[in-house]
């Protein structure tokens, strides 16, 4: 079993932030808009694996 999840807004994949700046700069951008989640699924099993993609649309109120 393995999952992951990205965010992704104007055309831009989101990565982990690499330091307290850098993830007030991402949430700065996310502030008061949509963007989408994605978040992909695979189970392995003996019969075959299965791969899933949800894909979430989300609204941030604006943050200060």
């Amino acid at each position: 079993l393995a999952a992951d999840t990205t965010v992704h807004v104007d055309g831009v994949i989101l990565e982990k932030p690499h330091s307290e700046s850098d993830c007030v700069r991402m949430l700065s951008l996310l502030s008061g808009r949509r963007h989408q989640v994605y978040t992909g699924l695979c189970v392995i099993s003996a019969a075959a694996p299965t791969v899933v993609c949800a894909t979430t649309e989300v609204e941030f109120r604006s943050i200060t």
